[in-house]
């Protein structure tokens, strides 16, 4: 099982919260929605309904959720995860940020974005596959990494363009024991330096999974994605690592 979480500070702008309800329309919130695209939506630990869209198929080997960018929806994502699913042979949750798309309960708490992630991670129990890889762009990427230290069915964790080192308790990170990938735009060197960052801080999970920095650009989170083609494969590798 596969977890992805992404909060891109760059790339398509936002619709705010409310813009349809969290069980309302994907054509209505995104326009254009990709065949086999279906509404899912789930509960935050404060009972907050939140929408989510999910992509692959129910049988896939491996499950994925999507945690879009801060300036961005579920929306921006929708493509890029049709094409993980297929390569991966995963199923894709992509839940909408709290304050954005169709979640529109704002954030009251500081783990409330976590709590969130292993929430929605829990939609794919009833699928019966072992392990969650848990994935985060940009701003989103300590907001998985939270989630994943906290997570009983961790399997491997990616991260594209990380923005910041995520707030978890002393040791966290030295103690994750699943492999870490990050890829990130070698061209901005706030993203380039953070990965490195984390790299050092999770050595053993870090030599287990892998880095790749794209050098000569600046594309960012979903962007990095869609225009190079080894980002893409570094999240369907680690998608492929959980079995």
């Amino acid at each position: 099982m596969v977890v992805l979480a992404g909060c891109g500070v760059v790339g398509g702008g936002a619709a705010r919260g409310g813009a349809v309800a969290p069980d309302g329309s994907l054509a209505d919130e995104c326009g254009a929605v990709p065949p086999g695209a279906r509404r899912v939506t789930f509960r935050g630990s404060d009972g907050a309904d939140l929408g989510a869209a999910a992509l692959g198929r129910p049988a896939a080997v491996r499950s994925v959720v999507l945690v879009h960018g801060g300036s961005q929806t579920l929306c921006d994502w929708l493509d890029i995860a049709v094409t993980l699913a297929d390569r991966a042979d995963a199923e894709i949750l992509l839940p909408d940020r709290r304050g954005v798309g169709s979640s529109s309960q704002a954030q009251t708490d500081a783990a409330d974005l976590p709590d969130d992630v292993l929430r929605a991670a829990a939609w794919f129990a009833p699928r019966g596959r072992a392990g969650v890889m848990y994935a985060g762009s940009s701003a989103g990427a300590p907001v998985a990494l939270a989630a994943a230290a906290r997570a009983q069915d961790v399997c491997s964790i990616a991260l594209v363009s990380p923005a910041s080192v995520p707030d978890v308790p002393v040791g966290t990170l030295e103690r994750i024991d699943v492999p870490l990938w990050t890829v990130v735009e070698a061209g901005t060197p706030r993203f380039r330096d953070t990965a490195r960052e984390l790299a050092r801080l999770a050595p053993a999970a870090a030599g287990a999974g892998g880095q790749t920095e794209v050098p000569g650009t600046t594309d960012h989170s979903s962007g990095l994605v869609e225009n190079h083609p080894e980002a893409l494969d570094v999240l369907v590798a680690a998608a492929r690592a959980c079995g």
